[in-house]
């Protein structure tokens, strides 16, 4: 028997459809980066087409272990055309934005509803994007303490 609200399950497959545009996305930038001989970036944001689909599969879990029907819905990603490295760092940071917020959305809702479970979920996914975005400013700071070495750059995103 399902206990969760239909607009909690509504909200949660909501989300399983963000994060399988954000993988989808970040394999966008994978391939442009490594299109343009950058493999550190592109290896840096395969992690991250994977660690969505992680994601996307744990609100599946979520909701089959309350009964209720998981959806992955269809999806269409923003197109990249890669113009620079540095786009592609602020592409990702865009895209943990947008991530991050629909979270907080949720988390509210869940709040709003007294759903004490989706909330305590959802603080592991809080906690999660506040790494994430932790990581692109970071990130984002290299290209200020290290100019246009993009190699170094490269390199060093390659190793997280």
């Amino acid at each position: 028997m399902n206990i969760l609200l239909d607009s909690i399950v509504q909200a949660v497959n909501d989300q399983i459809g963000r994060e399988q545009t954000a993988s989808l996305s970040y394999k966008g930038l994978s391939m442009a980066c490594d299109r343009a001989g950058f493999q550190g970036a592109a290896k840096y944001f395969e992690k991250a087409s994977a660690d969505e689909i992680k994601h996307r599969d744990m609100f599946m879990k979520y909701l089959t272990d309350f009964d209720a029907i998981a959806i992955v819905p269809t999806v269409s990603p923003k197109p990249f055309v890669y113009t620079s490295l540095y786009d592609t760092i602020e592409g990702a940071v865009e895209l943990e934005l947008e991530v991050t917020m629909a979270i907080g959305t949720l988390w509210y809702t869940a709040f709003a509803a007294s759903d004490a479970q989706t909330m305590q979920m959802l603080g592991w996914f809080v906690d999660e994007q506040t790494k994430s975005l932790a990581e692109l400013r970071i990130i984002e700071g290299w290209f200020k303490a290290y100019g246009d070495k993009l190699d170094t750059i490269d390199h060093d995103m390659g190793e997280l």
